[in-house]
């Protein structure tokens, strides 16, 4: 009895650090060091709550042993603690996250963290001080006005923050690739909930990227849903329908709310968008000549703030330029054999990658804290409450 009690204990004890975990994850400012060295000390904690429960992954040692010879090779060339601090705590989520067992996730964390994103875009929108001036002082924007400018062909700054809505992201790419990680979160998690309940999330969702403006966002939404739909075998077909109902009028919304309706342009999105930023990554290759650095990369990410010729945008050219294609190709191995692990209802939440393509997953200080801190949720089968 004694021992039951104990166990009982650590599990909420565990379920507690992990739902407040997710939530300063997605939420925490990265101002300061001190706020940055959070993610590291709760993927510890958690990694030491769950050790009975962990189940080593072979494959995280193929992309460690690309990072670890990268550092070697660039050792004396590493600018700024926050590119030392990247690449440990890397390596630190790949040996902790992948296959930590009997972990749980109320819905009460994704619904807090959900709504904050979507208030402070709605905040932005009403342009209500409060709001604001809150995300102004404590979540200060990490890009200047002309970059802003560039990314959206001249269209004015005050443009730009009213009509794609980053809420306490600031920048709406960032803002969208968030909110499809908690809704392929909630997705998982929810499988057995009934449809007027998935309904009702996926159109806020919908509408939450659809202020973003992001094309990328719009894409996985609505893959999310529409395999959502596939795998949901306890509903009827009528209800199904009615999913995909909301998605096209979903869709038909944001193409007639004007600059909104960016998202849905998203053949522009391959010319302007990926087009550039895989012309970026053929660039670097053409002008870089050394062996080494094709194989393994620069390991130091920091020049992507100061060499603007290089400024990436996309998982695949920050991988290649900082651990090379060795690097590279360890990651897609990583994932491929966690996709194939994962069951196969869950393999959705994957879709989530495809925000490799025009943004970064592994690259972001932030993102890769949240993609392995959520991806135990995708390996559980343990029912969601």
């Amino acid at each position: 009895m004694p021992n039951i009690g104990l166990r009982k204990i650590l599990g909420e004890g565990k379920e507690l650090v992990f739902g407040l975990a997710v939530m300063v994850a997605f939420l925490l400012p990265h101002t300061s060091l001190a706020f940055q060295l959070v993610n590291p000390i709760l993927c510890t904690l958690l990694f030491l709550l769950s050790i009975k429960n962990y189940r080593l992954f072979i494959p995280v040692f193929i992309p460690i042993f690309a990072i670890a010879v990268s550092a070697v090779l660039n050792i004396g060339l590493i600018t700024g603690a926050k590119s030392v601090l990247t690449v440990l705590t890397i390596v630190l989520y790949l040996l902790s996250f992948p296959l930590l067992r009997g972990v749980r996730l109320p819905n009460f964390y994704l619904y807090i963290t959900f709504c904050i994103i979507f208030l402070t875009q709605v905040g932005y929108m009403l342009d209500l001080g409060v709001v604001t001036s809150f995300v102004d002082k404590y979540y200060p924007i990490s890009w200047n006005e002309e970059g802003i400018e560039n990314m959206i062909n001249s269209v004015s700054v005050d443009n730009y923050r009213s009509f794609r809505l980053g809420g306490l992201y600031r920048n709406p790419n960032h803002c969208a690739k968030y909110i499809t990680l908690l809704f392929a979160a909630f997705l998982v998690l929810n499988k057995d909930k009934k449809t007027v309940y998935i309904l009702f999330i996926s159109a806020i969702v919908l509408f939450a990227i659809s202020l973003t403006g992001s094309r990328t966002g719009f894409v996985v939404t609505g893959l999310l849903i529409l395999l959502a739909i596939k795998n949901y075998s306890g509903t009827s077909k009528i209800q199904n329908w009615v999913l995909a109902i909301v998605l096209i009028v979903g869709l038909a919304l944001m193409i007639r709310s004007g600059d909104i309706g960016r998202g849905t342009r998203i053949s522009e999105g391959m010319s302007d968008s990926f087009g550039l930023k895989l012309q970026m990554t053929l660039d670097y290759l053409r002008n870089e000549h050394s062996l080494s650095k094709y194989l393994f990369g620069n390991l130091d990410a920091s020049m992507f703030q100061t060499d603007t010729a290089y400024s990436f945008d996309c998982e695949y050219g920050y991988l290649i330029y900082c651990y090379g294609f060795v690097g590279f190709f360890a990651f897609v191995y990583l994932f491929y054999r966690l996709y194939k692990f994962i069951p196969r209802s869950n393999r959705l939440f994957f879709l989530v990658c495809l925000w490799m393509l025009t943004s970064s997953i592994l690259m972001s200080y932030r993102t890769v804290f949240v993609f392995f801190l959520l991806l135990p949720l995708a390996i559980n089968q343990e029912k969601n409450v």
